[in-house]
């Protein structure tokens, strides 16, 4: 919900710099939405937090500080290309170990 609410700010913006709503909701609905699922496969088992949420999370926070002055969509842009790479790395396959 928060990342729809920024989507429509960010269209609604047309390509200016990115105003301080659409600033906060795309930042912040990525943010929430990798926490949430980190937090969630934590309590489902995992021994620890997955490295690729922690990465995502630090990434998007460096987003936040450095991306105000960004145009709305190029913002928009690097928050869900943030996210796509979380879920490339969640999905890429791991080496077994075994020679």
């Amino acid at each position: 919900m928060i990342a729809a609410a920024g989507v429509q700010l960010t269209i609604t913006a047309g390509g200016a710099s990115t105003p301080a709503a659409a600033w906060w909701t795309m930042g912040l609905g990525p943010l929430l939405f990798l926490t949430g699922v980190a937090a969630f496969k934590r309590a489902a088992g995992a021994r620890r937090w997955p490295t690729s949420h922690l990465a995502g999370l630090a990434a998007l926070a460096l987003l936040m500080l450095a991306g105000r002055g960004l145009p709305a969509d190029l913002f928009a842009l690097a928050a869900g290309a943030v996210l796509v790479l979380v879920a490339l790395w969640e999905t890429w396959p791991r080496e077994s170990g075994a020679a």
